[in-house]
Parts: C-alpha cells; sequence; structure tokens
C-alpha cells in the first residue's frame, strides 16, 4: 500500500488531485478519479519515478484501476514506495520583496592612467588640427 497524493492528467490534460492508494509492476490503484472511465488514457505522476502512461480498466465508486503502458521495474516501484511527496516542518515565513526604488549606480570613476591617455588623445587632436 502506498496510499500518498498524485496527480493524473486525462485527455484533456488537466490537473486532477488523487490519492495514489496501490502500486504494482503493472499498474496501480487511484482514489478520488469521479471523471476517469474505463478505457480512458492518462498520465499519472508519481513521486520518486515521475510520470508514466497508463490506461483505467475498471472503476469502483471514486476508485480507478489503472494498467501501465509499460510496466515498471521492482526498482521503481520499490523506488516510489521510499519516496516522500511532502515534507514536514517548520520553514520560516517567506520575506515580502524590498520594495524601495534602488538608487542610481554612481558612474564608475576612471583611473589615473584613464585620464593622462584621454588627455593625450585630446591634445593629439589639437595638435593635428581634429579639434
Amino acid at each position: 500500500m502506498v496510499a500518498r497524493p498524485s496527480t493524473l492528467r486525462a485527455i484533456d490534460d488537466l490537473p486532477i488531485d488523487v490519492e495514489l492508494v496501490d502500486l504494482s509492476t503493472t499498474g496501480c490503484l487511484l482514489s478520488g478519479a469521479i471523471e476517469i472511465q474505463p478505457g480512458m488514457m492518462m498520465t499519472i505522476g508519481i513521486a520518486g519515478i515521475g510520470v508514466r502512461a497508463a490506461r483505467a480498466v475498471r472503476r469502483a465508486g471514486t476508485d480507478v484501476g489503472c494498467e501501465f503502458l509499460q510496466i515498471l521495474s521492482p526498482d521503481d516501484v520499490a523506488a516510489a514506495k521510499a519516496s516522500e511527496t511532502l515534507v514536514d516542518g517548520i520553514f520560516p515565513q517567506s520575506r515580502r520583496p524590498d520594495t524601495t526604488p534602488a538608487l542610481p549606480e554612481a558612474p564608475p570613476r576612471r583611473s589615473p592612467l584613464a585620464e593622462k591617455i584621454d588627455r593625450a588623445f585630446t591634445y593629439w587632436d589639437r595638435v593635428n588640427g581634429r579639434q
């Protein structure tokens, strides 16, 4: 038994929140998939192994049995059963972004060497009549 939140997407590609109740190499049992009917194709997001394509094969109330289009390996099943979809913990509250306007940056100061080179070119232009 897996019993964890999951998301499936049917033909319309809209996400449907479901519970992944059980998982095997050939398929899974989902609860809460009220829009899914037998024969429908879908993709199911499974924590630890990613998205898998499946086909609904039976339905009982809001429970839907699905068959994977590509069989999972035993390692995939083990990874999915061992993975966590939620992290419990106490996290600091988000800080509001700083809304104070940034001050314009001062133009970078030129080095003394750059100043001398600039004066030399200016002088050269004057001597040669370009300015």
